[in-house]
């Protein structure tokens, strides 16, 4: 939402007019109406006006919700690459125990060799899930 639909929405929201609103901070109706529709930008003074008027902050009109996105994709991205590293540790252990409850006398895998394996696939799986996340956008 950018800030001239924030002042409409503020506007309508209270039943106000752009005359009235234009007419309480000292402006045309017309450079309301280009504020609305995103013309131009209010200066800062006209902003803490109509922030008073509406007895709002002025954070809540000049925030626009993309940080919200950012934290959402953020938390995505945490979560996908967590599960990946999860699922990838799970398997790596299940496929030593495996490998070690089959073999008799003599351990010839090494838990390393498991963990380079297992490393290299979690880095390949977040790296595809980067590419396709920036290209699906």
């Amino acid at each position: 939402m950018t800030i001239g639909e924030r002042i409409l929405k503020l506007r309508t929201d209270n039943n106000v007019t752009q005359d009235e609103l234009a007419l309480k901070i000292n402006v045309s109706r017309q450079t309301i109406y280009k504020w609305e529709n995103n013309v131009v930008l209010p200066t800062v003074d006209n902003i803490v006006l109509i922030a008073d008027f509406f007895n709002v902050t002025t954070d809540f009109i000049l925030k626009s919700d993309s940080n919200k996105k950012k934290n959402k994709t953020l938390t995505k991205d945490i979560f996908v690459i967590s599960l990946t590293l999860l699922c990838g540790l799970l398997l790596s252990f299940f496929t030593w125990k495996r490998v070690y409850d089959t073999q008799t006398s003599s351990f010839n895998v090494s838990i390393y060799t498991l963990f380079v394996f297992y490393l290299v696939i979690t880095i390949l799986v977040i790296l595809f899930y980067f590419v396709f996340r920036k290209k699906s956008k």
